[in-house]
Parts: C-alpha cells; structure tokens; sequence
C-alpha cells in the first residue's frame, strides 16, 4: 500500500536513502539533506507544503519523494529508492506503482507537468520512466570546471552585471530566441505569441543570476548555484564570440568565490552548442550527459455537487395532449 510519508516510516526511508537516486544533478553532485529528514522535517518548515514523500512498505519497501514548484503547476520527482545495481522484476513493480501513484496525486493537486532528470547510462531507470509516459525533451551536459582558483580566464570587454527587474523583457526576447519551441512547450513556456514567459530558475531565488550586455539588451547570462558539496553555472545566450563566454565564466567563478570553495560544474543544454568550445578551451571535462523528461498529467476537473430533486408528486407534463392538470384531478374526487 502506498502512503504519505508519516513517523512510522522514518526508519524504513533512512534505510533506503543509501540505495535511492537522485534525478537531478544539481541535487546529485551537489549535494542535498538526507531524503528521511526532509520528509521528517518538512511540515515544520516554510518549504514543507512544497516537498510530499510516498512509501510502499511491502517487498521491501520503496519511497519516492516530489516537490512541487511554487507558482506553477509542475512538480519534480526529485530522489527514487530502491535503484539496485542488478535490475529485478520486482524493483520495475514498485516503479510502476510509485510513479502510477504520483502522476495520479499530481492530477488530483492541479499539477499538469511532472519532471525528473536521469544519467543517460542509467538505461534501466530510463526506460522504466519511458514506460510510465515520461518523454524525454533535451539534454543537459554536465562539465567538470575543477576549483575556481585554478582557472585562469580571459575576461573580454562586456557589461556583465546582477540581474534586476528591468531586464526582464530583454531576457524574455533571449529566452525565446535561444529555447527550441519543442523545449518551451514541453516546459510549460510556448502558450503562444505574447505568451513567453522565463525558466523556473531565471525568476526565482534559486540561482544567482548575471547578465552580459551587448547594445544595452541582455545577451547572455550566467546562473550561479552554490552548493553544499559543489557550485554550479549554467549559460544561456546567443554568443556571437568566445570573448562573451570567458566572460560570464570569469564572472561566475568570481561570485562562487564568495562562498566556501568547492569544486564547481558547468550545466550546457544540448542546444547551447556556443558554450561547448570555450569550456573545453578552458580545460573542462564532459563528465555525464542527463536526458531531462516530462510528464503531462490529467489534471483533475472540480465541479460543484448537484443536488438531485426529488419528485415528491407525479405531475404530467402540459404539453401532452390530453393530459389533465393533477390539481383538476383532485377536485373530480
């Protein structure tokens, strides 16, 4: 049987976090809490209501634990357990419950589009999501920068400041001009014409974000993420030159400086192909590939109960020929 999490089953989740997965990089490499405290303290933080855990404590038990987008209707399937290194049948039947069993609580909650990210090498766990109506949309590299005091880069000529509400037009332009279509609607972002609107971590407080001006417009941008165990940064622009790239790098490395050194990653959508090559200049390392996947679910319609009336008298109807009103009945008798 399937369930929230509650008290009774923090030891079962405590045991299953060593063998669980992470679908995320970010939560993956950087590192995160332990999925039994979060789920044991969830309800006593500000963030609570956005993380829900479900455990199957039959066969051995099996926990999932989804987190829900703050102003969207979208959730990730963040962390899975049991992912054992020898495939069974029996793990593939509590994968199909457990992710039966989120999309259908999603449906319920209004949530139309539930994401997870997973390593391309982990092709069981891939085709298990595939199977559930999981569909994959782009791809995400993951590069190793190593530590940032010992990147030397070439810093251009270019603007690159803090992010600020005025820019947000400029960046809707250069979301919708560098974002495949297929991506902005698998992402919830391509209603239609004047209908953009930005990325989950372009507009929250999730990432640090600098952008680079060319001709007063932002033209690229660089996504800062400190983490526990490693830094991330993530680049978005319409690079005309390699200069630009160094640049956001530089100034990226520059704000992670800030923080305690860690080593630190660089996340390039497989359509951002002008960040490839002046990363791999620098010395970065292609480390895993992530298929990034997403599920339109049903959403569940809310209609008001109707009451049923109750005929307390058998009336005909006046439009029946012949039919004879009951009160001209009753005053006959």
């Amino acid at each position: 049987m399937i369930h929230p999490f509650d008290l009774g089953d923090f030891l079962l989740v405590y045991r299953l976090q060593k063998r669980g997965a992470w679908l995320d990089p970010c939560l993956a490499l950087g590192g995160s809490e332990l999925p039994a405290w979060i789920a044991l303290s969830a309800p006593f933080r500000w963030w609570g209501r956005d993380v829900v855990t479900y455990v199957c404590n039959t066969a051995g038990g099996a926990v999932v634990q989804m987190r829900l987008r703050q102003g969207r209707p979208e959730a990730d399937i963040a962390f899975l357990a049991p992912v054992p290194e020898d495939y069974s049948e029996e793990v593939e039947v509590l994968w199909d419950r457990l992710l039966a069993h989120c999309v259908q609580q999603a449906g319920g909650d209004q949530v139309q589009r539930l994401f997870a990210s997973i390593p391309e090498d982990a092709q069981d766990l891939l085709s298990q999501f595939r199977r559930t109506g999981f569909v994959p949309y782009t791809r995400e590299e993951v590069y190793f920068l190593g530590q940032p005091e010992h990147l030397a880069i070439p810093a251009g000529d270019y603007e690159v400041r803090p992010a600020t509400g005025a820019d947000g037009w400029s960046l809707q332009k250069l979301h919708a001009a560098i974002t495949p279509r297929l991506v902005q609607q698998a992402e919830g972002l391509g209603g239609g014409p004047g209908d953009v609107q930005l990325p989950l971590a372009w507009e929250s407080g999730r990432w640090d974000r600098l952008v680079l001006l060319r001709d007063g417009e932002a033209s690229g941008l660089v996504l800062a993420q400190p983490g526990q165990s490693a830094h991330f940064l993530s680049f978005w622009g319409d690079f005309q030159d390699e200069a630009e790239v160094w640049t956001l790098l530089e100034r990226g490395l520059a704000w992670l400086a800030m923080h305690p050194r860690r080593p630190v990653y660089g996340l390039v959508r497989e359509y951002q192909s002008g960040v490839r090559s002046p990363l791999s200049e620098q010395g970065a390392q292609l480390l895993t590939t992530w298929s990034c996947l997403v599920k339109h679910t049903v959403v569940r319609a809310r209609e008001p109960a109707r009451r049923p009336w109750v005929a307390r008298e058998a009336r005909p109807e006046p439009s029946v020929p012949g039919a004879i009103p009951s009160r001209a009945v009753s005053n006959e008798r």
